[in-house]
């Protein structure tokens, strides 16, 4: 999966996008997330690039994300 930097800049920036991303004690991104609200009226969101480092897995990282979104 790839991504130019021009599609994500294009994508960061529409205000129904919100990325959320965990950090390590050594301030290294390990696990992020980008949430779409389609309408402040809408009680759905849309997940898209949930990833979590490979050294990273396994310690709880995906849900403490989703626990964020909820």
């Amino acid at each position: 999966m790839t991504q130019s930097l021009d599609e994500l800049t294009s994508e960061l920036s529409q205000p129904e996008v919100t990325a959320i991303g965990l950090r390590s004690d050594a301030d290294r991104l390990v696990a992020a997330v980008r949430v779409f609200l389609p309408s402040t009226d809408s009680h759905t969101a849309e997940l898209s690039r949930l990833v979590v480092a490979p050294d990273a897995q396994g310690r709880g990282l995906c849900s403490r994300l989703l626990e964020l979104v909820r």
